[in-house]
């Protein structure tokens, strides 16, 4: 009888220590209050039966071959979910959910017809230790099986899984370390990429008051890659690896203090990175801003920047400091002047710029209605040496959205030089399957293949040669002003602007690329309610490509008709004329550009459990381009109880150069909890 009753009191104790005052057993007044421990604690569960089913059909023409695709799938099964403790929800909180079913599919591309059944696993495991402790930590597990919706293709089976833990300190340095197993397999009609990443990362903060903040990120990751592109009978095209092993580490802070009652900050960054692999690079960045406020109405900043790009085939060295001063007269007007200069060595030859510029902003209440002008004015000197006629570029942020061309910073492109991955240099995409070039005088313009694997609305990087000067010694000039009027006696608003970018050769032998790009742009926009028309007209001379006068109009309206829909719509209208064509060597149809954009979506809930969808969206060009995209989408949204059911289909079309594409979808969800 002894030894029984030692152990409850040696347990209590111990658990104290652990859980904390929710874990003690309090003794007030004599009465014991209840404890939860418990060996195991299951605190909820719930889960649904489901079913899945879509059929989507696409008919692709690609350059004068056409084939057909059809995709019928069905997957149901069950999902479970449960939650709970051990001991304590502060010693071991648990979260777990499974999802067990089965798929059937059925994929023919042109005569060729695959049918494929299986099972759907998935499972989502986590659990939380100590987490009002100053250690504690976490470790999970997860599996998923998902379709990502491409639209004019058929969707990506996406299937995905990751262990992993994380411990964490929540002392005076918080501290945490993170370790996580990724494993990712993407195949869409056309491509299957197999990804094995291991991740690590350390962090740490040192934060003794709000105004001084440094925090530290050292991360480590090994990825081993596969891409597989597949031909139109499911056979391999071609493999290749790409292979990464990447090691990062960054530091960043803020410092605020106080002189003479006004608030001055410094802020910035230090990263260190080094990649081998496909992508091999090493890169130093270091950066740190001053912000001073001598009074009210004076202040300055001082800015230093140096950026070390180590590539397999080019060594990048930036290195750039600015200073500036802002002062505001009376409540109308502010005015700034700061200056620049940079200094860029490459593998075969350097930049260097030296710049001010003077910046004003004006807002003015007047008797008419409220005016307000922006001005910026700017010169900079700039030089070029390069030992040869080219210069890389490396890592340009391109958003690519529909099929609307986007057009590369640097004119003179080097054919045959354009790499295009994804936003982290994970995966490489292939020019004819994922997008298109264009040449457009002397810039290039990159667009996206609907069919291929870059998403609507996604940023890619693109790196690639363009042409430089051996000796070249140049001045740019920069003028933007802009003035708006809003009206107050009607809702009506008027503006206008200015821009002018002039590049001119002092010395030396001229690169090619030197442009001169003059605008002027003046409208009226119009509100009526929740309406917004518009009316532009611009006026554009450049030196590298063909300048053009364009006609604009533009309309929008976000409407809640009641409490139960809401409408929005938008359209818009450009007529674009082309000069120089002559001198560009353009045809009579290359010599405009006609761009048409409407989009329309309403939502309305017909009873407290029927939801109604309702999406179009539109986009066509003539002219130099005979592209075109169309998509009309309906949804149904019902629920009754426990049963949730989910209707979408939709029609899309597209053409671009001499592709195009017919797809057709209708989707069925069906859920019921239990």
């Amino acid at each position: 009888m002894r030894n029984r009753l030692v152990r409850p009191c040696l347990l209590g104790p111990v658990l104290a220590l652990l859980l904390g005052p929710c874990g003690v057993v309090m003794a007030q007044y004599g009465v014991v209050e209840e404890t939860p421990v418990q060996p195991f604690k299951l605190m909820n569960w719930g889960g649904n039966l489901f079913l899945e089913s879509h059929y989507q059909q696409d008919n692709e023409t690609r350059s004068g071959s056409k084939v057909k695709t059809t995709d019928m799938y069905f997957r149901e099964g069950m999902d479970l979910n449960l939650n709970g403790y051990l001991y304590h929800p502060n010693l071991i909180e648990w979260h777990s959910g499974f999802r067990l079913g089965f798929s059937q599919q059925d994929v023919t591309v042109g005569t060729l017809d695959r049918g494929t059944s299986g099972t759907v696993l998935g499972y989502d495991v986590s659990a939380l230790f100590l987490k009002d402790k100053p250690v504690g930590g976490r470790v999970w597990a997860t599996m998923s099986q998902d379709l990502l919706d491409r639209g004019f293709a058929r969707a990506l089976q996406y299937n995905r899984s990751t262990q992993g833990f994380e411990v964490s300190y929540r002392g005076d340095i918080p501290a945490s370390l993170f370790y996580e197993h990724r494993l990712s397999t993407e195949e869409s009609d056309s491509r299957l990429d197999d990804i094995d990443t291991h991740f690590f990362r350390l962090q740490a903060a040192y934060e003794p008051d709000q105004d001084f903040v440094t925090r530290g990120t050292y991360e480590y990751e090994d990825t081993t890659e596969t891409s597989t592109f597949l031909g139109n009978t499911g056979g391999t095209i071609f493999s290749q690896d790409l292979p990464s092993r990447r090691h990062e580490l960054s530091i960043t802070n803020r410092y605020i203090f106080d002189t003479d009652d006004q608030p001055d900050q410094v802020n910035g960054q230090f990263r260190l990175l080094h990649r081998e692999g496909f992508f091999p690079e090493d890169l130093l960045q270091i950066s740190q801003q001053l912000d001073m406020a001598h009074t009210k109405t004076l202040s300055s900043f001082y800015r230093g920047t140096l950026n070390y790009d180590q590539l397999p085939d080019q060594t990048d060295m930036f290195v750039g400091a600015e200073a500036g001063v802002r002062k505001r007269f009376y409540d109308s007007l502010e005015a700034s002047v700061r200056a620049l200069g940079t200094g860029r060595q490459l593998s075969n030859g350097q930049e260097t710029e030296l710049g001010g510029f003077v910046d004003l902003n004006y807002v003015k209440k007047t008797p008419i209605g409220r005016f307000s002008s922006d001005l910026s004015i700017g010169r900079q000197y700039q030089t070029e040496q390069f030992d040869g006629d080219v210069r890389m570029v490396r890592d340009e942020a391109i958003f690519l959205s529909g099929i609307s061309p986007v057009t590369l910073s640097q004119p003179n492109v080097v054919p045959g030089t354009v790499l295009v991955t994804d936003i982290n240099n994970a995966v490489l995409y292939i020019e004819g399957f994922d997008y298109s070039l264009r040449t457009f005088g002397a810039f290039t313009e990159i667009v996206r293949i609907p069919t291929g694997g870059i998403v609507d609305g996604q940023t890619v990087l693109v790196d690639y040669s363009a042409d430089s000067s051996r000796d070249a010694q140049y001045t740019t000039d920069t003028l933007v002003w802009r003035v708006r009027l809003a009206l107050d006696v009607v809702p009506l608003g008027i503006y206008g602007e200015y821009r002018l970018r002039d590049e001119a050769l002092i010395s030396g032998i001229d690169p090619g690329s030197l442009e001169r790009d003059q605008t002027m742009l003046g409208g009226l926009d119009y509100t009526i309610g929740p309406a917004i028309l518009a009316a532009e007209l611009e006026s554009r001379e450049l030196r590298l490509s063909p300048g053009y006068v364009a006609y604009r109009f533009r309309a929008s309206a976000s409407h809640r008709i009641n409490d139960l829909t809401l409408f929005n719509a938008s359209g818009s209208y450009e007529h674009r004329q082309y000069n120089d064509q002559q001198r560009f060597g353009f045809t009579s149809q290359e010599s405009f550009l006609d761009t048409f954009e409407l989009g329309a979506a309403l939502n309305t809930k017909v009873r407290s459990d029927l939801l109604l969808r309702f999406d179009a969206r539109y986009y066509q060009t003539q002219g130099r381009q005979e592209d075109s995209l169309a998509r009309l989408r309906m949804g149904v949204d019902w629920s009754r109880g426990r049963i949730d059911v989910s209707l979408d289909t939709w029609l899309g079309y597209f053409t671009q150069a001499n592709d195009e594409g017919v797809s057709a979808y209708i989707g069925v969800k069906v859920k019921r909890s239990f």
